[in-house]
């Protein structure tokens, strides 16, 4: 069975390297379809089978960092997550947001790519700036791809679950008695 391609499609991957997909090119299993490209038609048949969806780079998980930040309450819940998981406080971010004029996504992966890289933040910034990936940047300096694929999901995840929005605690060295129960001791 022959599959048509059409034009070969380069894919610079996600995983690892470039993969050439051309019109005797099997599709890789590892790797789903995106969600904008054509279905593949069996010329035969010409049956289709169903686009591939591949996972969202590094500069959409970044947008979607960015938009949980618009949420209310969600710029502290953003700039608190990335201050605990970059060991940066929040008026250091505050200033390089303001100096690199980058969302807080792009932050976070140009903060992780200077932990790896020992190249100062803005420099960082500017190279995305002018045009290149994240993935392009981190490529070019012996950045580790897949860690930070996987660091930014992981912030995007918590940010959009909200998962470390913790109202602060009250209850915390405020006296309580029971009514009854005897105790004049203060609990804490």
């Amino acid at each position: 069975m022959r599959i048509v391609w059409g034009v070969s499609i380069v894919l610079a991957g996600c995983f690892g390297g470039a993969v050439a997909w051309g019109a005797d090119a099997p599709p890789r299993a590892d790797v789903p379809a995106r969600a904008d490209a054509p279905a593949r038609v069996d010329a035969p048949t010409g049956a289709t089978t169903p686009k591939r969806v591949d996972p969202p780079a590094l500069e959409e998980r970044a947008a979607a960092i960015e938009r949980s930040s618009k949420a209310p309450d969600g710029d502290r819940v953003v700039v608190g997550h990335l201050s605990r998981k970059l060991g940066v406080p929040v008026e250091t971010l505050r200033m390089q947001r303001a100096r690199t004029g980058l969302g807080w996504g792009d932050l976070l992966i140009a903060n992780r790519l200077a932990g790896d890289t020992g190249l100062p933040v803005e420099q960082l910034a500017a190279e995305f700036r002018d045009g290149g990936s994240w993935t392009a940047v981190a490529r070019a300096h012996g950045g580790r791809v897949e860690a930070l694929i996987q660091d930014v999901g992981q912030t995007q995840e918590a940010v959009e679950r909200r998962s470390e929005d913790r109202a602060p605690r009250t209850d915390v060295g405020v006296p309580t008695v029971r009514p009854g129960s005897g105790m004049t001791r203060p609990r804490y």
